[in-house]
């Protein structure tokens, strides 16, 4: 199962894609974990970084405090303090014993530490330079100086005395003097402004070097020392901006400097890398089988569907089978399905049309209203309505397609005008075809005049006439209620009738004196050979609302009586109804008023309707009776159907249906299919399976439909019936 699960295509699409999704997130997750370590290595980084650097800056701070200290030293010596005097008290005391005596002690001081190289005490207003080489004139000093430490010319004056903001009250901001060798500290002796002795401190730049060897350990990568103004005092290592280095500042704790430190990246150890690849390609292993995993359990009931809709496909067209298949029979709903709805909505657009067709015709059933709400038809009893007729004008000389076409841009223009038009109307419907015409019905919630019946004629006749479409409009009278609505379609077919040439738009007004349409007497025939006595009751009372409006002459009273005792004679005769039905039945002529005309034509209209009822009755028993004969006589007959059935009986397949089931108490199918299946099972029982013969024996075309039809009354195929039967009789007849 597992192998041919890998070898089908969907299988594999499901491994790939949770293989993917658990690589997107594993990697997801290794750069966060990445990310994060990073993190922590960098903050762990920058904080030794710091560390360090400070550490670094406090020993460079330590150097300098060395060469501050030595000034101290000296500026507190006594000697020191005396020789600044300016008076001549102390000179005995400065032989040439005594002045060896204190260069020894200045050579003394810079042994005390190995970053000094020299000490000089410079006295300007003695011109004297007292250093550890001995006792010298201020320019003997710079020749001695010059050779020494490589100053240059003018060393004292330049760089010493004149050096701009060079001193503080004691000790000096930065170093007054720096080459490749040297840097020079001064320190004034005293708070004058003029100061009487400064002490120059040399500090070796080689020294200082092999210190920052010492202290800086490998991350240090270099050193760099400035000054205000961005001087350069002493380079140390590779200290350059080079790609991957990082760069820190430190200020100095005793003097105006700054310490900038280059810091190589920290390596990460090759056990860690190590150790993180092989926990990666654990996770990714454990990620494959779990991707191997999820895919089978998703692929297992897919596979089962799949091999169902195979096989099933396979029985009308060959497929490739897996996924394609199901995609297949998917796209075959959604096609069946959107060409249903689209059934489905030309279904109800013609429902609806017919809806309002049988609104002008005249609705006199009780559930109107239900069936208007039911098509979402807002009319009411309440309301007025005026309606509009549009008959087009022949052209000669038009194709069944050109005239086809003309009709639909009629349409969509009525649309699209209706849309638009606003002359008092709550709602517009436009009915496509009545009786060959266009009609709108305009529902208004007062009562308009019949000034509104003509303007939104005219506006309606101007839009057709826009887009050179030319009809004739009759507009009727506003009615009340959905009566009305029929009494207004009947007053301007009326009058289209009497004016068949007319052009533009024509208010209706009809020439007859009475009210008998021909649309009414159609629904009162249709109702009486129904035998719906209840609807043919209320078409009569409307026909006598409206004759009673019209307050008809005695002689018109007459010609309305003869016209319904005409309509009721006829139908006598098409229904063939017994010879007594005309004794049972008053002439309405003979009646003095309208009232009495209409209530001896419901009371014909209801024996009527009686009599067809008994008629249909009785032909219905016979009718039961003789079904059913025929079809016990023809049950195994394969041709056997509703349709072979109506023909034979002269009604609908509907009727057949229902009158078979009254009779019965089952359906037709029903009926037929359990008499042949119990002819089935007692072939099978005496002869066994014989696929060839036994489906025409018991009724059916072929043997595919025989057998679906077993197995659907039995739930198994007629082969296992036959087996088990025959199974079921040799048990019985064994001896134990």
């Amino acid at each position: 199962m597992r192998r041919a699960f890998w070898h089908s295509r969907d299988f594999q699409r499901y491994f790939f894609t949770y293989a993917i999704l658990f690589f997107c997130m594993l990697l997801a997750g290794a750069v966060v974990v990445v990310l994060a370590t990073q993190a922590e290595r960098q903050q762990a980084a920058d904080q030794q970084r710091t560390a360090q650097g400070k550490r670094i800056a406090e020993v460079v701070d330590n150097a300098w405090d060395s060469a501050i200290e030595a000034g101290n030293f000296l500026r507190s010596s006594t000697w020191v303090q005396k020789y600044m005097s300016e008076t001549d008290v102390f000179a005995q005391e400065f032989g040439p014993l005594r002045q060896r005596e204190f260069s020894q002690s200045l050579t003394a001081l810079c042994a005390s530490t190995d970053l000094i190289r020299g000490i000089s005490i410079w006295y300007p207003q003695k011109d004297i330079v007292v250093s550890s080489a001995g006792w010298f004139s201020s320019e003997e000093y710079e020749a001695y100086a010059a050779r020494k430490f490589q100053t240059p010319d003018g060393f004292l004056a330049d760089y010493v005395l004149q050096r701009e903001k060079a001193f503080g009250p004691l000790l000096s901001n930065e170093f007054a003097f720096s080459n490749t060798g040297y840097l020079v500290y001064i320190q004034q002796m005293d708070i004058l402004a003029a100061p009487r002795a400064l002490t120059m401190v040399f500090i070796d730049k080689a020294a200082l070097q092999k210190l920052l060897g010492r202290v800086c350990g490998e991350q240090v990568a270099g050193f760099v020392l400035t000054g205000t103004e961005d001087r350069t005092y002493l380079v140390y290592g590779r200290a350059a901006d080079e790609a991957g280095f990082y760069k820190e500042v430190f200020p100095s704790q005793n003097m105006m400097l700054n310490y900038t430190l280059f810091f190589r990246p920290a390596v990460t150890p090759l056990t860690e890398n190590l150790g993180g690849a092989v926990i990666l390609i654990a996770l990714s292993l454990a990620g494959v089988f779990l991707a191997y995993g999820l895919a089978s359990f998703q692929y297992s009931p897919l596979n089962r569907l799949i091999r169902k809709a195979s096989e099933r496909a396979r029985q009308k067209a060959p497929l490739d089978g897996g996924i394609d298949t199901i995609e297949a029979c998917v796209d075959k709903l959604y096609d069946d399905n959107e060409t249903l709805e689209h059934t489905l909505a030309s279904y109800r657009h013609a429902l609806r049309d017919q809806t309002n067709a049988q609104l002008l015709k005249g609705y006199f059933t009780e559930d109107v209203s239900e069936e208007l709400h039911l098509h979402d038809i807002p009319f009411t009893y309440q309301y007025w309505y005026i309606v509009l007729v549009f008959r087009q004008q022949q052209e000669d000389g038009l194709s069944a397609p050109e005239d086809a076409q003309r009709q639909i841009r009629l349409l969509v223009t009525l649309k699209q005008a209706l849309q638009h038009t606003q002359c008092g109307q709550m709602h517009c419907e436009l009915v496509e075809n009545i009786e060959g015409h266009v009609a709108v019905i305009a529902e208004f919630s007062r009562a308009p005049g019949d000034e509104a019946a003509v303007d939104l004629g005219e506006t309606l006749y101007d839009a057709l006439a826009g887009q050179e479409l030319e009809c004739s409009v009759f507009a009727a009278r506003p009615r009340k209620g959905l009566m009305g609505i029929s009494v207004a379609y009947q007053e301007a077919k009326e009058t289209m009738q009497e004016q068949p040439a007319k052009f533009g738009v024509t208010l209706a007004r009809p020439s007859a004196q009475y009210y008998y349409p021909l649309d009414w007497e159609s629904q009162l025939i249709r109702a009486m050979r129904e035998g719906n006595a209840k609807l043919a009751q209320a078409i009569l009372r409307q026909l006598y609302e409206e004759n009673a409006a019209l307050h008809l002459s005695h002689t018109l009273i007459q010609r309305v009586a003869t016209l319904l005792y005409e309509t009721m004679r006829r139908i006598i005769f098409e229904a063939k109804l017994p010879a007594e039905t005309f004794l049972e039945i008053e002439e309405p002529q003979y009646a003095g008023s309208l009232t009495q005309v209409f209530r001896m034509a419901e009371r014909a209209a209801l024996c009527i309707c009686e009599q067809t009822l008994r008629k249909k009755e009785a032909a219905s028993v016979g009718i039961n009776q003789s079904l059913v004969e025929y079809v016990d006589e023809n049950v195994f007959d394969p041709e056997l159907s509703l349709n072979m059935l109506s023909d034979i009986f002269g009604v609908s397949n509907a009727s057949i249906s229902r009158l078979f089931k009254n009779a019965t108490g089952d359906t037709f199918y029903n009926y037929i299919t359990d008499r042949r299946m119990r002819r089935a099972q007692e072939l099978l029982r005496l002869r066994g399976y014989s696929p060839k013969g036994m489906a025409a024996e018991v009724g059916y075309d072929n043997e595919y439909s025989f057998k679906r039809a077993f197995v659907r009354q039995y739930g198994i195929t007629p082969k296992e019936y036959a087996e088990r039967e025959s199974q079921h009789e040799a048990n019985i007849s064994s001896p134990g």
